[in-house]
């Protein structure tokens, strides 16, 4: 069972990235536009997105939930 420690972690992570790529994106994207215009630009982020897709539906695709035999849903958090 995953601890709420590992959860609060991981949202920490998303967080830390979503400020991280506010922070180096704008810059990014003005040189990729300067470097190849709009086309660049949009191409670069459909690239990334499609890499994104993949690989959580890579993760999906193999995800095995371990669930006991009297368990039949998530418990509750207490």
């Amino acid at each position: 069972m995953c601890l709420f420690r590992d959860r609060y972690f991981r949202i920490a992570i998303v967080g830390y990235m979503w400020e991280l790529g506010a922070f180096v994106g704008l810059p990014l994207g003005a040189w990729l536009f300067t470097t190849g215009g709009y086309l660049l630009v949009f191409g670069t982020g459909f690239a990334i997105y499609l890499i994104a897709c993949i690989l959580g539906l890579n993760t999906l695709w193999g995800f095995k939930e371990k669930l006991n035999r009297d368990q039949k849903s998530l418990p509750l958090a207490g």
